[in-house]
């Protein structure tokens, strides 16, 4: 009986914490990278958030962008967007507290595994590429189940 009250106040207190527990970015960092799901299937399309967190006004263009998934050895590249297609070099605003939201589609060839994206043109060249990417997500193509 003792220890289903720990287990109970756990749950409580990850289910009191929501979805952002497992879909928000690194804390410290200049930005706060959300998704909306934990997990997806391939041929999903991931929805991301980021908020300058900051302070400072900082330019950005989410074009181009790449998809890694995570190997022994870190992270590896798997695909960058716009595949065949071509980015302007425009620089926009991002103001302090401020947000955009973008949408990624997944290949419908991806493996099994955890991936993230990262956004290179996120902030200056003195943001780490860890700062500029999503919190991790799982593939599968297994049923996926969505948290509300």
């Amino acid at each position: 009986m003792r220890a289903s009250v720990p287990l109970a106040i756990g749950i409580a207190f990850v289910s009191a914490l929501g979805c952002s527990l497992f879909t928000a970015s690194r804390p410290h960092a200049p930005f706060h990278i959300t998704t909306d799901h934990p997990s997806y299937a391939p041929t999903y399309v991931v929805s991301v958030t980021i908020v300058n967190v900051s302070g400072d006004d900082v330019t950005y263009n989410l074009c181009p962008r790449t998809l890694e998934r995570r190997t022994a050895d870190g992270w590896e590249n798997v695909a960058s967007y716009p595949g065949s297609g071509v980015c302007t070099e425009e620089a926009r605003l991002l103001r302090a507290g401020e947000r955009v939201e973008t949408r990624v589609g997944l290949s419908s060839d991806l493996p099994d595994g955890t991936y993230r994206i990262v956004f290179p043109w996120l902030g200056d060249s003195t943001v780490p590429a860890d700062a500029r990417a999503t919190p991790s997500f799982a593939v599968s193509k297994l049923p996926v189940v969505a948290l509300p």
